[in-house]
């Protein structure tokens, strides 16, 4: 939140209590709730509130909405995680998963590299339970990457179900297609088992995608043409050369 989100905040937190025919706080209680909860994002916080508001038994204290923020942040968690790392160890496959995640696994790697797996899994689960506290504590959201495989269909499949569940955005998805964006296997995917109104959402992304397959279409004749380019700009200067070289050795 920031200080424009003051005066809702406050009515949030005063309407909540009123639920629970509490009285509405005083300057300094309402600052204690704004430390614990300015952190983390409007929508989410109003979110917490709806949630306590159906299933809470008592007046909520700061605490109690903080826990219903980052139990709901879409983070998954350690045994989900590590099953999501066994997933990308193949590299056929594509997978998505949080910078936690990430994290973890780079610590984890080398145990499982010598061959301890059992040290592997004790080790990511440990850092990725510190590394998910540390984000959570700095009230920072989840963040979604998708990490490529070798097959191409499921490359394209994966990202489009990541764009579909909001885990990343149209463009992160394009970024992380990269030169593996293919215009046919786009248009074949995202119309393969879709349903009217999933065909309309992803409509503008299939278009984006082609577009970015023309655009590297582009980039690709244009680096084949620089580099067509440098070649008969070398072969004309040792023909120059040659015919120097022949010059001079009928002059002397």
């Amino acid at each position: 939140m920031n200080k424009q989100d003051a005066n809702w905040f406050k009515d949030a937190v005063n309407n909540m209590l009123s639920l629970h025919n509490k009285p509405h706080l005083g300057n300094e209680i309402l600052r204690i709730w704004w430390e614990v909860l300015q952190p983390y994002a409007k929508d989410d916080i109003s979110l917490a509130f709806s949630r306590y508001a159906k299933q809470g038994k008592f007046a909520p204290k700061p605490a109690d909405i903080r826990e219903i923020i980052i139990t709901n942040d879409g983070r998954p968690s350690p045994d989900k995680a590590w099953a999501d790392v066994l997933v990308g160890m193949d590299e056929k496959n594509t997978v998505t998963w949080t910078d936690e995640t990430s994290e973890a696994w780079a610590i984890a790697r080398p145990a499982w590299e010598t061959g301890d797996k059992i040290g592997a899994k004790l080790a990511f689960h440990n850092a990725y339970k510190e590394s998910v506290q540390r984000a959570r504590d700095c009230g920072r959201a989840a963040v979604w990457s998708v990490h490529q495989g070798h097959d191409k269909d499921q490359r394209l499949a994966a990202t489009k179900e990541a764009v579909s569940q909001g885990l990343i955005s149209e463009k992160k998805a394009l970024a992380s297609l990269g030169y593996y964006g293919q215009a046919a296997e786009t248009e074949r995917l995202t119309n393969q088992n879709t349903g009217a109104g999933d065909k309309a959402g992803f409509a503008k992304f299939k278009k984006m995608l082609k577009d970015a397959d023309h655009k590297q279409a582009d980039k690709k004749a244009q680096e084949t043409a620089n580099k067509r380019a440098k070649q008969e700009e070398r072969r004309r200067f040792l023909i120059d050369q040659s015919n120097g070289q022949q010059a001079r050795n009928k002059a002397v």
